[in-house]
């Protein structure tokens, strides 16, 4: 098998799959969680419909097995199920040493692939069926259907009459009638049919059910384009404001944890179906929508407005409201939300052994990873309207999903070159260190005990790495220290945008940041060269070192995974779960308590922050701000770092004793590589964070990227012409025929089993790759090999269970023997 983790790495040649070798590690369980990108494709959103299917059948598989006792137990599934299929690799992988346990926990979509994301975001929280939306993609997705038309003729004379008719009601002026809706698609109907699909779903959902697993969580990001915007000032950062401008993107957010699903509950329905509908309102097909329009076409007033509270950018800055907004079509400014994914992964807690793929459907990427070898000359200058229509039809929309994927490939470079950097060291790091570790805590067969090893023992350790670490920086250690005050001051900043409920990055988000900044560099111990007195100011409010500490802890933990198993002194499993669940919890304690102490605060102690005061002083220099509230700011600053003292402590004490319990059989070299990354913690971050402090890092462990697509699909052989039919008319086809649309949606399920197969083994197997589904295998052989023994059973359960797709039942029966003749 070929892998590549992004575009621009270098790709290698792997062995075709085989069954994972026993190994001596325990058999438990490994979470396999897929992070999922659905992005716009207009009519190829039933393909992506095919495939979400099958991600929604492998979660069922998975939990199912997670319950399982003993390996032998019967598969709970028919053959007819492709979730059978699913059952028996997990099997396999586990009989092998490598449980895994499969959970999709993020999932952003846009346009018509936001429709997909939604409805999988709902049946995976409440464990239902999605049979609802594939007739609205197959049986309602008809342009003669959609077409605000007489109905006579076909889609031409059809298309011919809508046209007439938006052009008598004009196209930009005021409706005479309320069915002249200044549109060719008819809006009201899609919005039916989704609220319909969607509300199906809750009377297929298992009673208190849901296919989330144990502790685990759902988070679906929906991209909307409001189409008027709304006000937003951009201050330069250094003093002044820069520009003035409309703010165009938005996004909805529904969140979900086992036992609280609310979010998707049937009360959430008509929520999700305005986001479905609003996500696809593509410009010029369906008219804009708004909150109240989608209740009028929907026929569900009163309509309760839930959604407010669900936008990632509030409407309040400004005046705006969101019950006033018309949204479009999110892929006119997101078309590829690669970046909500990114943030919410370096949100999500890991209390076992984690291997994570960010998985992206594109059912129409254009062109495969390997290059065909160029045929002709190259190509010579165009003609002027051979220019212009390549500029606008051709170059314009073709980067969209490129940018984002050259973006997670920069980061994971940059998480590489922590890593590496922290390689590098690791020795000097732990010879500095390795004294004070043996003293708190001695060898295994050292019969002296732990003597020593107290908080005050801890506390003292501290101390002494902190002033190594300072001489070991030597001229670069006040450099350190005011990087270290810059990042607590921005973070202080976010809790006060957070109790005024300021948007993220709205101006005055940003005024606040500059303006504290200011007051940062303002003060003596700024520009006192000791950076002594200026480390003592901070140092209870030094919450993003610590949150820092807790990450670079976690990425220790990770590594020794790999060496389970490894000797009599080796971790065991259990011991690296125990010290992530306490890590994490931690961390969460971290990102909480600060804002907790901020909400806390006397109204008076932050009047001069509030909306109305600094509203006044947005187009002014922070600088100026600073000092004219020098004094209101070392107030708050001074009740915001004692309270977080008081709340936190010294964040070394609990995980210390953890430590303690957890790791006393550990051989020496295991402690010290995890102890060392903790107690010695200044070392690291002295020579990392400056390095980082730019890249603002979400995390140190690299995101493995997956492409699923018919190009990265290769069991079955590409008919001519392509598998899928939608890709004519601008990706518009496959609203033109049914069985064009049933073709696409079988090659969803095909194509979904094929990768989702190749995916699990290449988990399953000692050393995992980033990304293991482009380009495919080269042999019929080395696919059928790569997608595991069940590959066939899987394609076959996929034509056996799809009877009812008659229009295309001569190609159903051509495929079923090409799949015969696979291998196995």
């Amino acid at each position: 098998m070929v892998t590549t983790q992004l575009p621009s790495q270098v790709t290698t040649q792997q062995e075709p799959h085989t069954a994972p070798q026993p190994e001596t590690r325990p058999a438990e369980r490994i979470e396999f969680r897929l992070a999922l990108v659905c992005y716009g494709g207009v009519s190829l959103a039933v393909y992506m419909h095919g495939v979400t299917k099958e991600l929604h059948k492998l979660v069922r598989a998975s939990r199912r097995f997670d319950g399982v006792g003993h390996l032998d137990e019967p598969n709970p599934f028919g053959t007819d199920e492709t979730e059978w299929a699913y059952f028996e690799a997990l099997r396999e992988l586990a009989r092998a040493g490598r449980r895994l346990s499969v959970a999709v926990d993020v999932i952003a979509g846009t346009s018509a692939g936001g429709i997909n994301g939604v409805v999988l975001g709902k049946v995976l929280a409440l464990d239902g069926a999605q049979e609802s939306l594939k007739d609205v993609w197959i049986e309602e997705g008809d342009l003669r259907k959609l077409l605000r038309s007489l109905p006579l003729g076909g889609v031409r004379t059809r298309a011919v009459l809508a046209a007439a008719r938006l052009l008598r009601s004009g196209l930009f002026g005021k409706l005479g009638r309320e069915d002249d809706a200044p549109s060719p698609l008819r809006g009201e109907l899609m919005s039916t049919l989704l609220l319909r699909a969607i509300t199906d779903i809750d009377g297929t959902a298992t009673q208190g059910g849901t296919l989330l697993p144990p502790n685990g969580s759902l988070e679906l990001y929906v991209t909307l384009t409001d189409l008027h915007g709304f006000e937003v000032l951009v201050p330069t950062g250094a003093g002044g404001a820069s520009q003035r401008d409309r703010q165009h993107a938005q996004v909805l957010r529904f969140v979900a944890a086992h036992g609280d699903t609310g979010d998707f509950g049937k009360d959430a329905s008509p929520d999700l179906a305005f986001a479905a509908r609003a996500t696809s309102s593509f410009p010029g097909a369906f008219a804009p929508i708004r909150m109240d329009k989608f209740a009028e076409e929907c026929k569900k007033r009163p309509f309760p407005d839930t959604l407010s509270d669900r936008f990632v950018y509030p409407y309040d800055e400004g005046d705006a409201k969101a019950a006033d907004a018309w949204f479009v079509d999110g892929g006119v400014l997101d078309n590829a939300p690669f970046d909500l994914v990114v943030a919410a992964i370096s949100r999500k807690r890991a209390e076992t052994e984690v291997l994570r793929r960010l998985v992206y459907i594109e059912p129409d990427p254009g062109r495969p990873l390997v290059p065909a070898t160029p045929d002709g000359p190259p190509p010579g200058p165009p003609s002027w309207l051979g220019g212009v229509s390549k500029a606008v039809l051709g170059v314009k929309g073709t980067h969209g999903v490129l940018r984002d994927l050259i973006a997670l490939r920069d980061l994971n470079r940059k998480i590489g070159e922590v890593g590496a950097i922290a390689k590098s060291q690791m020795d000097a790091v732990q010879d500095l260190v390795r004294d004070e570790l043996d003293l708190l805590w001695p060898p295994p067969d050292d019969e002296s005990g732990s003597a020593g090893n107290g908080h005050a023992a801890v506390q003292q350790l501290s101390d002494a790495v902190h002033v190594r670490a300072r001489e070991h920086l030597g001229a670069g250690f006040p450099t350190y220290c005011r990087l270290k005050v810059e990042a607590a001051a921005r973070r202080m900043a976010d809790e006060i945008a957070q109790r005024f409920v300021f948007p993220p990055d709205s101006s005055r988000t940003s005024f606040l940041r500059a303006a504290i900044g200011e007051w940062a560099r303002g003060r003596p111990e700024w520009a006192d060269p000791d950076p002594t007195t200026l480390m003592t100011f901070l140092r209870p409010a030094d919450i993003p070192y610590r949150e820092r500490r807790l990450m670079f802890l976690l990425a220790g933990v990770n590594a020794l995974y790999d060496e389970i198993g490894a000797g009599p002194h080796a971790p065991l499993r259990h011991d690296l779960d125990t010290l992530k669940t306490a890590a994490w919890d931690l961390l969460e304690e971290l990102r909480r308590i600060p804002g907790e102490v901020v909400s806390d605060v006397p109204a008076e102690a932050v009047a001069f922050l509030a909306p109305a005061e600094l509203d006044d002083s947005l187009l002014a220099d922070p600088r100026v701000f600073a000092e004219t509230h020098g004094n209101d700011f070392t107030t708050l600053f001074r009740a915001y770092r004692d309270a977080l003292e008081a709340a936190l402590g010294d964040g070394s004490t609990p995980l210390w004793e953890i430590f303690q319990r957890t790791t006393q059989a550990w051989g020496a070299d295991y402690r010290r590589a995890l102890l060392s990354r903790y107690l010695a913690f200044p070392f690291w971050d002295g020579l990392i964070f400056p390095t980082v402090s730019l890249a603002e890092l979400p995390q140190f462990t690299p995101i493995g990227v997956a492409q699923f697509s018919p190009l990265a699909a290769a069991a079955l052989p590409t008919p001519d012409g392509g598998k899928l039919k939608g890709v004519s008319l601008h990706h518009f086809g496959g609203f033109a025929k049914a069985e064009w649309r049933e073709n696409d949606y079988l090659w969803g399920r095909l194509d979904g089993v094929e990768l989702i197969l190749r995916q699990l083994y290449d988990a399953g197997s000692p050393a995992p790759t980033a990304a293991a589904t482009a380009p495919p295998p080269s042999t019929a052989g080395a696919v059928s090999s790569a997608g595991g023994p069940v590959l066939k059973a899987g394609l076959r359960a996929v034509l056996d269970s799809e009877q009812g797709l008659q229009r295309i039942a001569a190609r159903r029966a051509e495929l079923a023997e090409e799949v015969a003749q696979l291998p196995g």
